[in-house]
């Protein structure tokens, strides 16, 4: 997944620790085989190339992961949309030189992009694609399937306390021994901030990380499908959930960092996960989080 994968578990005898940690990474590699764009044998990857028309059959864990990202497209108004695809391929994002497009260009990729192109049947566990053009991206939200995968692969072996970690931007973990908790740092422009949990799942999106500048402006990889532009108000979005959520949280928190401040909020509480927002106003980096966000401190 283009990313540093690292699994922890104890209270396992040393040959049973190192087998399950081998199963676990196999989850993961597993998810990457079958949602990776970077790889042209993927399932996606050939999904992607299929004409419309006619209903695709699709492997039970695309499906799960299809279904979820339809459920928060719907939840948030399109504000995170597996069908981005085309936009984040015209912005040359999947080739590491991107670029601003020209209008003419941007349009005739927003006019492939609209989760309502996809069709699931869920009996029948097929995928109808509704347009010439559209092109399925499962990058915000494929990470924290394999997370949950990986982790759950790890309990059923008997651990006791384990973590599985994707590039810091995915996290989950259990604890089911002791009171320890775990720390994580939210980083963003100005300060970062440290919560604590006992267990649970952590997803982070910036739109720091990765991207270009133009003319002084900085534009992220993250892109709003309502506008078919990089994320540029929203700095970095954390969102919190209970084990098992790592899917959930992981398409969450791209959503409210697409939603902003107005929409974010909002989303997650409906969803009954945690979260907060790093946002600029006026050259200025401010917050909102829901009630109940971790938040011990803040590091001035």
């Amino acid at each position: 997944m283009g990313m540093v994968t690292t699994l922890e578990a104890c209270g396992l005898e040393e040959r049973e620790l190192d087998k399950a940690i081998s199963q676990a990474y196999q989850e993961i590699e597993g998810v990457d085989l079958l949602m990776s764009l970077y790889r042209e044998d993927s399932e996606l990857s050939r999904i992607n190339r299929q004409p419309v028309a006619f209903p695709l059959v699709v492997s039970e864990s695309t499906f799960q992961v299809l279904a979820e990202s339809m459920r928060i497209a719907e939840a948030s108004r399109g504000a995170f949309d597996p069908t981005v695809g085309p936009l984040v391929r015209l912005w040359g994002f999947h080739r590491g030189d991107p670029a601003v497009p020209g209008p003419g260009e941007l349009a005739i990729a927003r006019a492939k992009v609209g989760f309502r192109h996809l069709r699931l049947d869920p009996r029948a566990s097929t995928l109808w694609l509704g347009q010439n053009g559209v092109e399925i991206d499962l990058g915000g939200i494929a990470k924290g399937y394999a997370v949950d995968r990986a982790l759950s692969t790890l309990e059923a072996a008997g651990a006791i306390w384990a973590v599985v970690d994707l590039g810091e931007s995915s996290v989950c973990l259990f604890n089911k021994e002791d009171s320890r908790t775990t720390a994580f740092t939210i980083r963003n422009a100005v300060r970062p901030a440290t919560f604590e949990i006992h267990q649970g799942c952590v997803s982070t999106s910036g739109s720091d990380q990765q991207g270009f500048q133009v003319e002084g402006e900085w534009l992220s990889q993250i892109i709003d499908p309502s506008t078919g532009w990089p994320v540029r108000d929203s700095v970095s979005a954390t969102v919190v959930g209970n084990v098992g959520e790592g899917m959930r949280v992981d398409a969450l928190s791209t959503a409210g960092l697409v939603a902003g401040s107005q929409g974010a909020i909002d989303l997650w509480s409906r969803f009954g996960v945690e979260g907060i927002l790093y946002y600029r106003v006026k050259g200025a980096i401010e917050s909102v989080s829901t009630p109940g966000f971790p938040l011990l401190q803040t590091n001035h």
